[in-house]
């Protein structure tokens, strides 16, 4: 790498260039001092930068999968895997059918995690129309903001700040987020840490005093929390099902006659002719199906969220071209990922001998000023 190469990838450099493309002397200087760096030191390493790149292009080069390993996944990961599935929908019980008793006793062993905190609050929607009478945000309108900020930081308290504007006071007693969505609400309760704050929530800004915070349990005379916690009932119903089927086949205790026990007259049956066909199952469901030997059961579900129970009946190898499109670009990404591991490999060697501490505001500041 000469020294010409590198003054060359300077002034070629889009973040040194002024609109007609030209290279600015100022803009790299500007770089140099925001970095605390000379430009024989920066000089010096993208010089040695571009050597390491040099040297990771050569060994890269010459890092290929051998072709029969290649044959080999590519015959694996494009075979047709036979299927017997059905869903599990019709196996869960009826949301409805859960009884008061047995609400209650999800209720008892989860009281601590059903906890909700609630706040009582005040608040005051801010505008241009309600706090200078015009429709639109000039700058009148931002330095009642910046004078209403001001007073927030010097430590005011909701009435002081108010006393001399004419705002509409909301009060909000034992407030907690439901189902039922109230924009300002929802939007002062997520910010529930900070005692008094001056926010934006849309075209309006929202002056908001939290006045307390408590924890309390659910409130079943709200039909709003009420159903949420029957639709908790019934996603752990779920959830425990899944769980105990799970549990029989990583035990290797379930059997083909339990499959069909549990499916009925509901099987289905699927040819999935490669591990990227995802047209049924979500596409890492599909990677499981392709890990698993013959025979095998599993659960899995599709993009939607529904589960499946699935049994593996056969597998297929599907004949290909070596000069297939699909072919040659499976080919082009295994030598690729052999690259890429190779790089992250060196990565982490150097992350484990240097304990280097990032800074982040210096990072986001050289990429802001140097981006190739």
């Amino acid at each position: 790498i000469t020294e010409l190469t590198v003054l060359k990838k300077i002034k070629e450099n889009k973040n040194f260039l002024d609109e007609n493309n030209v290279f600015q002397r100022t803009k790299y200087e500007k770089f140099l001092l925001s970095n605390n760096m000379s430009a024989p030191m920066f000089e010096l390493q993208l010089k040695n930068r571009e050597l390491r790149n040099h040297l990771f292009d050569l060994i890269g080069a010459g890092t290929i999968t051998p072709e029969f390993l290649i044959e080999k996944k590519f015959e694996e990961e494009n075979r047709s895997l036979d299927l017997e599935y059905f869903p599990m929908a019709k196996n869960y019980r009826e949301k409805d059918s859960y009884t008061a008793l047995e609400i209650e006793k999800f209720l008892d062993e989860n009281k601590d995690q059903l906890k909700r905190e609630y706040i009582d609050f005040k608040y005051a929607v801010i505008n241009p129309k309600i706090l200078i009478g015009l429709e639109e945000f000039n700058q009148d309108f931002f330095d009642e903001i910046d004078k209403i900020e001001n007073k927030i930081s010097q430590g005011d308290n909701f009435d002081a700040i108010l006393k001399n504007i004419n705002l509409n006071i909301n009060e909000i007693k034992e407030y907690t987020q439901t189902s039922t969505k109230k924009i300002n609400e929802d939007k002062i309760y997520s910010k529930r840490s900070t005692e008094i704050d001056l926010i934006e929530n849309g075209d309006n800004f929202l002056l908001y005093n939290i006045i307390n915070k408590y924890d309390r349990g659910p409130d079943l005379t709200d039909q709003n929390i009420k159903d949420e916690i029957r639709e908790l009932v019934y996603q752990k119903g779920k959830f425990d099902l899944n769980r105990s089927i799970l549990e029989e086949i990583q035990k290797k205790e379930f059997s083909d006659s339990k499959f069909k026990e549990i499916a009925g007259y509901g099987i289905e049956y699927l040819t999935i002719n490669s591990i990227n066909d995802d047209e049924i199952f979500e596409a890492n469901s599909v990677k499981m199906l392709y890990a698993l030997p013959n025979s095998s059961f599993t659960l899995v579900n599709d993009i939607e969220k529904n589960i499946y129970l699935v049994k593996i009946t056969g597998a297929k190898k599907n004949t290909f071209d070596k000069s297939d499109e699909n072919y040659l670009k499976f080919v082009s990404s295994q030598n690729s990922n052999n690259k890429k591991t190779m790089l992250q490999s060196y990565d982490q060697l150097l992350s484990n001998k240097y304990q280097v501490q990032l800074n982040q505001k210096t990072i986001d500041r050289v990429k802001n000023y140097f981006k190739w």
